[in-house]
């Protein structure tokens, strides 16, 4: 829980998914007169119905009028007219389409005052101060739902498929259902703070009734719906009698379970969305199929280790009576299968857990430059390395531990078989068979050699130890992700969006006005091109249209490529789904009609990466 906190606290300076791409004033601007209005461009639509955008003066006295509203992806708010000279601060907080909470500011002054506010001072007047309380919350309530979710919802797959059904699956079924309790109090957890970051009034906010209803309108309905469902099949599943039943309730509760993670987030908003929500529920599956069944395997070696296999193969009876010894014996072979049988889960669970965090890199990263620049890059190559650590430990269980364990077994079984086939002779009174209280001048260490249940005993009780760091670790990864889902995805930084600004004539009236072109994610393959048309004032233009664009490569002697753009609100047109591959030094040129004889074309020139 500390490490979730201290991850969340560092982690704050990346809000979410949405960034501001541009804006009207843009930051740090110096104006000669007053703007009319302050227009946010975002990469993606926001809603701001909980907070909104809102502009200071530099007492922290409001000086917008009216409602903000969004058109398309800008967010816009007017000001009072004639506005004195000053520094002012335009603070928004709104919630992304993948349903995290963004806020920030910009600062711009009119006449000869200063353009710059200390940060302190900005937190103060914007009121944001109290906000890294709540994002630790907000971290260590995911943490709680991730541990409590895919725990439950793996336990009880490892009870229903794996084990043995016996008597000490009993208190693995009570941990199911503790980790469904918790999972519930951390979703519970993460509607309260998203309250209170969305509309930064705090507990205020956190404890309105109708805010919550709002939130979870907007963002948090289905997920948690569906959390809820599943973590309920688990804890039915575990309580019918009925085999086919009871498997079915915890298969599905599990897939609903670890399904709900996959409605909010990242992945719905990512590049390629299928494949992201794809990659994102197998990646989410599979970690409680191991979380959850490793936990179940520690405690049943253990437990058996410790007690009845200990028993049976350490302090059986004389020769003459092997009825306990073969009823020992019997529970090594079955623990044996049961290791075997997770092993072969946990190796597909491996596998599958790779290559679905390795599609979601790529797609939420895209560059190595990004991997290693980035706060969302330096999360994922850290829990990278975490799950490179499990690999490890997970591959000499599988290819090492496991088959030494099984063969062991095996040949504890037959060679107690071909004994019971023997003649019963009773031994010399001095003679023990008892290995921990060995009588003989022999070694125990070469007892126990002779003794393959002893061998199996022992590999049992490291496999015990080598879980338990994998739990560790697995933990640990957690609690990573926990942060990492609400940090800004580094294909999203305004580093790896191409933005450019032109003057020009869009109208006589307005000779000074400005074209504001974005391109995102200004990488090689699909793109989206927003362009915005804001009068000297930065007030959105009427445009008449149409707009065309037209993409060249000249590099790669590519081009002209001319689409249509689509109006999306007042001064604002979109362009989805253009290709701009390969990567290199785009010439991106608009015709803007600024007559009906007469038309603009304004050339901008975009770097696009690979």
């Amino acid at each position: 829980m500390l490490v979730v906190g201290l991850l969340g606290a560092s982690a704050t300076a990346a809000s979410a998914h949405a960034v501001v791409v541009s804006s009207q004033p843009s930051d740090g601007e110096r104006l000669a007169t007053a703007p009319n209005a302050v227009t946010l461009q975002f990469n993606e639509a926001v809603r701001s119905d909980l907070a909104g955008l809102k502009v200071l003066d530099a007492n922290g006295t409001r000086v917008d009028v009216g409602t903000d509203r969004v058109v398309g992806d800008a967010l816009t708010v007017a000001v009072q007219p004639d506005l004195s000279d000053g520094t002012y601060i335009a603070s928004y907080r709104v919630v992304s389409a993948d349903g995290h909470p963004v806020k920030g500011s910009i600062v711009f002054a009119i006449g000869n005052a200063s353009a710059t506010v200390a940060g302190a001072d900005v937190a103060s007047l914007t009121g944001t101060s109290g906000d890294s309380t709540f994002e630790m919350l907000g971290a260590i309530a995911r943490f709680l739902t991730y541990l409590g979710a895919l725990t439950a919802a793996g336990l009880a797959f490892f009870l229903v498929f794996i084990h043995d059904g016996g008597t000490d699956g009993t208190l693995l079924g009570r941990v199911v259902r503790v980790m469904a309790i918790i999972a519930a109090i951390g979703s519970a957890g993460t509607l309260i703070t998203q309250a209170a970051l969305a509309t930064g009034r705090g507990w205020n906010g956190a404890v309105d009734l109708n805010v919550l209803r709002q939130v979870m309108a907007q963002t948090l309905d289905r997920p948690t719906i569906v959390l809820i469902a599943g973590l309920a099949a688990l804890v039915l599943g575990l309580e019918v009698r009925g085999n086919a039943l009871r498997q079915a309730l915890v298969f599905y509760g599990g897939l609903a379970a670890c399904a709900s993670f996959v409605l909010w987030g990242h992945s719905l908003e990512a590049p390629h969305r299928w494949l992201a929500i794809i990659a994102n529920g197998t990646h989410v599956i599979t970690a409680a199929v191991w979380l959850g069944g490793l936990i179940g395997l520690g405690y049943i070696l253990r437990a058996r280790s410790r007690a009845s296999l200990g028993a049976s193969a350490t302090d059986a009876p004389a020769i003459g009576s092997p009825e306990p010894e073969l009823a020992g014996l019997q529970q090594l072979d079955d623990t044996a299968s049961i290791v075997s049988r997770f092993s072969t889960a946990a190796f597909v669970s491996l596998l599958a857990l790779g290559v679905a965090g390795l599609v979601m890199a790529w797609i939420e990263v895209g560059t190595f430059h990004g991997l290693l620049t980035t706060t969302y890059g330096r999360l994922v190559l850290a829990k990278m390395v975490v799950v490179a650590a499990i690999a490890a430990v997970a591959a000499y269980n599988r290819f090492r531990l496991v088959p030494d364990i099984k063969a062991d077994a095996v040949h504890a079984m037959t060679k107690s078989d071909a004994t019971s086939a023997l003649p019963t002779t009773e031994p010399p009174a001095h003679a023990e068979t008892n290995l921990g209280h060995n009588s003989s001048d022999r070694p125990l260490t070469e007892i126990i050699h002779d003794d393959p249940a002893a061998w199996a005993i022992e590999g049992i009780k490291h496999l015990a130890r080598t879980v338990l760091y994998e739990i560790i670790a697995i933990v640990l990864a957690l609690a990573l992700t926990s942060v990492l889902v609400n940090v800004t995805p580094a294909r999203s930084t305004a580093g790896d969006i191409g933005i450019a600004n032109q003057t020009l004539p869009v109208t006589t009236a307005t000779p000074d006005s400005t074209l504001n072109l974005v391109v995102a994610p200004a990488k090689a393959g699909v793109n989206s091109v927003h362009l915005s048309y804001y009068d000297p004032q930065g007030r959105p233009i009427e445009i008449a249209g149409p707009v065309k664009i037209e993409f060249s490569l000249p590099a790669a002697d590519l081009g002209p490529i001319t689409r249509d753009a689509l109006a999306a609100g007042p001064g604002h047109f979109i362009l989805d789904g253009m290709d701009l591959s390969p990567s290199g030094l785009w010439q991106i040129v608009v015709v803007t009609r600024t007559s009906e004889f007469e038309q603009q074309r304004t050339t901008f020139t975009v770097t696009i990466s690979s």
